[in-house]
């Protein structure tokens, strides 16, 4: 599962990267259009018709140039994770994934300003994959580490709650909406590997249940010790 993350965090900042570099060259074509533009309002205001209607078509075609382009681009994004999902053998992640994709399929820039702001959000967006991809680690290593200590005896049982509840706590915290959103999912598969006491029931059950078991051993040693 650790292996899972780490991967899915691998592949999304790669994504990212790649769409950076395609909205900065689409931002070229969205600049010059712009260019454009201001060239024919001028000559608009100027009653310079030939000239506006000149450069009016110069705008149109350079935005279409940035709109087919990142349509492209984007194309190839979404055929890279398909076919990525598979190779990296990605499995908890995989419909965050799939969402992902879909998300990016249904862009729709339309000028300078969108573009940047993109940018600068996948920028962003590049460290809090790896934050996230942090804390989902941490998350995993508590939960098993409850895992191993429920194993090895009942005197274990404090630590076994405090990691749980601790695991839990810093999920609520740390972890968003968004790519990563298969942890539920994960802490529900590492948790079925735990006895039905705590997986089902929860942890204080979990304790309750071993409290009873001690006191009906206790009772049990008193009767032998009677007869």
């Amino acid at each position: 599962m650790i292996a899972d993350i780490s991967v899915a965090t691998t592949l999304q900042a790669e994504v990212v990267d790649d769409e950076i570099t395609y909205l900065k060259a689409a931002n070229e074509y969205f600049d010059k259009s712009e260019r454009y533009q201001e060239l024919a309002d001028k000559a608009k205001s100027e009653a310079k018709f030939d000239e506006a209607a000149l450069y009016t078509g110069y705008a149109v075609r350079e935005k279409s140039n940035a709109l087919g382009y990142l349509k492209k681009k984007y194309y190839s994004l979404g055929e890279e994770i398909t076919s990525e999902i598979d190779i990296r053998g990605l499995t908890y992640t995989k419909n965050s994934f799939l969402s992902y994709r879909d998300n990016l399929l249904n862009k729709n820039f339309q000028n300078s300003t969108q573009v940047q702001k993109q940018i600068q959000e996948g920028k962003n967006a590049v460290a809090g994959i790896i934050s996230e991809g942090e804390s989902y680690n941490q998350i995993q290593g508590m939960i098993q580490t409850a895992a191993n200590l429920n194993k090895q005896g009942e005197e274990n049982k404090t630590r076994v709650e405090r990691l749980l509840l601790e695991s839990k706590e810093l999920a609520n915290r740390n972890i968003g909406e968004g790519l990563l959103d298969g942890l539920q999912e994960m802490i529900a598969s590492i948790q079925s590997a735990l006895p039905q006491e705590v997986s089902n029931n929860g942890v204080a059950q979990y304790i309750q249940a071993q409290e009873k078991e001690l006191e009906e051993n206790k009772k049990r040693q008193m009767n032998y010790f009677l007869t």
